[in-house]
């Protein structure tokens, strides 16, 4: 009576699985972990809606214990993703990718087709349909959410919205918590296919572009963060 068969489900959860499985796990928990965090940050964004925002605030509330510091240190999650998509990248493509330049272009035409329908679906769902669907003192906070995708849903289409408007915040931009998926895509058409066609080529080349690019990441963090003041 019902397509979903709870014992043909639990078997799949049994059986032995492939060298990737792991995988899923972290990403399982890093996930929930991503969660908790929006969760605790909406309602310290929002504490006076509460009926107990002492025990949640600081000085006293949960906030400012070790439980609460882990949960707002789930931002740190994400790069268990990036970690995660870049391993996959590699594992996937060194299978499927042969040495043209143009089995590059072609990876990254398909990740852009597999990724923007889907994509697309869930921006028009945020800017058109979600603002409907709830009422309240604080569903006016959709209003801050919504201006953004006004001038800059472009931004969105070409995953750049990481990037553009240059200079705000992101919480400023339009569909602002996208801003993972246009990193992951920068990622992977700047560096990805590429990095892999040169380690066909020369082993030693791709090491050194890839320890070049991480020495760049590292300093340039490190740079951001003492001019811009960035918390350790």
């Amino acid at each position: 009576w019902t397509h979903w068969d709870l014992n043909r489900h639990i078997q799949r959860i049994c059986i032995q699985r492939g060298e990737t499985a792991c995988l899923d796990g972290l990403k399982v928990c890093s996930i929930l972990w991503v969660i908790s965090g929006h969760v605790f940050a909406i309602q310290s964004s929002s504490g006076p809606g509460y009926i107990n925002p002492r025990a949640f605030l600081p000085p006293t509330g949960i906030t400012t214990s070790l439980i609460g510091q882990l949960l707002f240190s789930s931002r740190f999650a994400v790069d268990t993703f990036l970690c995660i998509s870049g391993f996959l990248v590699v594992t996937t493509l060194e299978k499927k990718m042969d040495s043209r330049v143009r089995a590059a272009f072609e990876a990254m035409a398909l990740r852009i087709i597999r990724i923007t329908p889907l994509y697309l679906a869930c921006l028009f769902f945020w800017i058109l349909i979600a603002p409907h669907l709830g009422s309240g003192p604080f569903w006016y906070q959709w209003r801050a959410f919504l201006d953004p995708c006004r001038k800059f849903w472009w931004t969105n289409v070409l995953f750049v919205n990481n990037l553009l408007p240059a200079g705000t915040t992101t919480t400023s931009t339009c569909f602002y918590h996208s801003w993972y998926l246009a990193v992951d895509m920068q990622l992977f058409c700047l560096l990805g296919p590429w990095l892999l066609l040169i380690s066909r080529r020369s082993r030693s080349v791709a090491q050194t572009v890839t320890f070049g690019l991480w020495l760049a990441s590292v300093l340039a963090t490190a740079i951001l963060t003492y001019r811009r003041r960035w918390s350790l």
